[in-house]
């Protein structure tokens, strides 16, 4: 259920789940979208398989220190979530591409798509930007 509530309700709703593979350690995440995608709040949450066997429910933890990509109200961008996850023409970054919204009171018809670059922490997890508008430099290895 999403962060924090006993049972899960229409305001509160985990979707979109996209696997997300460190290149360098092995490890393998979840990351999913949490609360509704028209509402300022939409965010990114994370599972992390600690164990051998991802059917098993035992073998996943999630991250309980809440989102671990959400709005930036000083760049205006709300509601930020449902992920996807590329690297660079030439394999040497990662890259974040997910849709969020600068009028957060406007729902889903305030919604773009934006793309950034990520990287990792120490710990194997990944380490999102807080999100913004850009201008970004672009992706190393395009020309």
């Amino acid at each position: 259920t999403p962060y924090g509530r006993p049972s899960n309700v229409r305001l509160a709703s985990n979707e979109g789940p996209q696997q997300l593979t460190n290149p360098h350690t092995g490890q393998t995440f979840i990351v999913y979208s949490a609360a509704r995608s028209d509402n300022r709040n939409y965010c990114l949450g994370l599972l992390e398989l600690v164990g051998d066997d991802p059917m098993n429910v035992q073998d996943w933890r999630k991250n309980t220190q809440g989102c671990v990509f959400y709005q930036n109200p000083a760049a205006e961008a709300y509601g930020v979530g449902h992920a996807s996850f590329t690297t660079s023409p030439d394999g040497r970054e990662n890259w974040i591409v997910y849709h969020g919204m600068r009028d957060p009171a406007n729902g889903w018809a305030a919604r773009t798509i934006r793309t950034q670059k990520f990287t990792w922490n120490a710990d194997g997890t990944p380490q999102f930007p807080r999100p913004g508008y850009g201008p970004y430099p672009t992706p190393s290895g395009q020309v």
